[in-house]
């Protein structure tokens, strides 16, 4: 029987960075100040479900504009998503043992806004299963392994894998950290101490 192997998206795969200044960008073009936009981001980020759209609507508050005209820059943005990928992403996904792994994508957020980055992304031919969820994944999880089944999940969030430790006891959570800044605003402090790597060369030393 092959092993589960959950990988997450953003911070992982892709470099939500870019996007997110891309954003910025585009909210700050229709007249919106760096303090509004930072500020309505922080909010729209506060339940893990983030949507651009959502931002747009609590900028509004601020002053009215084209929503549509806003709408269709955001669209325009996806075309920009495959280079916003990880260097090292595409040939991971490529190269991992399909006889021995179940590879599948777990992402957290918004279902349409993230649907919209992983198709954009041209990395769903790699996956076996695309999962989106709201809830956080050590929830979601329960749906997918058993409580003392052994997986793999790589993901950026600390909090996440301490978490996910605590709950599948046979789990083998690994913290992706691929810069020293922390990319999740909504990331909690944790006393998640277990395996940890820079970049996806490093976890195939695990896999």
């Amino acid at each position: 029987m092959k092993t589960k192997l959950f990988i997450d998206f953003d911070g992982t795969l892709f470099d939500t960075r870019h996007l997110k200044t891309d954003l910025f960008n585009t909210f700050g073009s229709m007249g919106f100040t760096e303090d509004q936009i930072e500020l309505t981001y922080k909010k729209a980020c506060e339940d893990y479900i983030y949507s651009p759209i959502e931002q747009l609507q609590l900028l509004q508050n601020f002053k009215k504009c084209d929503i549509q005209e806003v709408i269709e820059k955001i669209e325009s943005l996806y075309k920009k998503v495959p280079d916003y990928l990880f260097k090292d992403t595409v040939d991971f996904l490529m190269n991992l043992n399909r006889e021995k792994y179940e590879v599948s994508l777990l992402t957290l957020g918004d279902e349409e806004f993230q649907k919209k980055k992983v198709k954009s992304s041209g990395i769903e031919e790699y996956f076996d299963n695309i999962y989106y969820c709201r809830n956080q994944k050590w929830i979601f999880l329960k749906e997918l392994v058993d409580l003392d089944e052994k997986f793999f999940i790589i993901d950026d969030r600390g909090d996440a894998m301490y978490e996910i430790s605590k709950e599948f006891k046979n789990s083998i959570p690994i913290e992706i950290n691929r810069s020293k800044e922390v990319l999740d605003i909504m990331e909690k402090p944790s006393p998640y101490d277990g395996l940890s790597i820079k970049n996806f060369e490093e976890a195939t030393q695990y896999l």
